[in-house]
């Protein structure tokens, strides 16, 4: 092993007593929003017996996080915000959808929202892990 080099565990930020009260938060928030979406389309299954009118409602649900949160991306480039006013480790959609374009020959219809979300988690799990090492923010 490298000498400077500290092993840094899985859980090791749950040390931090602010992070596990944001994380138990966040857990909380996603689960209510699990169990209005899954309450939603068994609403509309039980009114309709369409699998298409569920689809539609699970479509609709999920549209403003998977699209427009992409739109929201190329329309900000034109307001910039310094990266200290972002936080330390914060996501820059405009970054990843720069990337995801360029890989994809400059086709904006090619980028799926599987890769943008893929991507997103990466640079979050990048910054998460610098902001754990000593003088890492």
């Amino acid at each position: 092993m490298i000498v400077g080099l500290t092993r840094l565990s899985t859980f090791s930020a749950f040390r931090h007593r602010n992070y596990r009260l944001f994380w138990t938060g966040m857990l909380g928030s996603q689960v209510g929003t699990w169990m209005q979406s899954t309450a939603q389309s068994y609403l509309v299954w039980e009114l309709t017996r369409s699998a298409l009118a569920t689809s539609l409602v699970t479509l609709v649900f999920s549209f403003p996080s998977t699209v427009l949160s992409l739109v929201g991306g190329v329309v900000g480039r034109d307001h910039d915000v310094p990266a200290a006013d972002r936080g330390p480790g914060a996501v820059d959609d405009r970054v990843v959808l720069d990337e995801l374009v360029v890989q994809r020959g400059g086709d904006l219809r090619a980028v799926r929202p599987a890769d943008v979300a893929r991507r997103r988690v990466e640079q979050l799990d990048r910054g998460a892990r610098r902001a754990q090492q000593p003088g890492g923010l």
